[in-house]
């Protein structure tokens, strides 16, 4: 009898160890969730002025018919709406709708 409580004290004691080991790896992954979670909503906040300053811009009027202006224009729109995709991609997950925003919001 005194066996069989030994037994069950050791097997006791190794869980209790495991289940600190376990606590303790879930204590860091949840700190690095976290700063993950800041430096993402950090870089959302820098691409959303970015949307913004290049939306300003894409609503002044062209003053020339210059190619390379309207190239230079043409390369805008697109990483405006690279932009806006990059925005959606990062929150999709967060909001759990796969990706499916409506243009324009972030």
């Amino acid at each position: 009898m005194i066996a069989l409580a030994i037994v069950l004290a050791i097997l006791l004691l190794l869980t209790a160890i495991a289940l600190g080991v376990c606590v303790a790896k879930f204590v860091k992954l949840a700190k690095v969730i976290f700063k993950m979670e800041t430096a993402l909503e950090n870089t959302l906040d820098v691409i959303d002025v970015a949307y913004r300053n290049v939306g300003k811009i894409l609503q002044l009027p062209l003053a020339s018919n210059d190619v390379k202006v309207m190239r230079i224009h043409s390369e805008l729109k697109e990483v405006h709406e690279t932009l806006l995709r990059v925005a959606n991609q990062l929150v999709s997950s967060w909001d759990g709708d796969d990706g499916k925003r409506e243009s324009g919001q972030r």
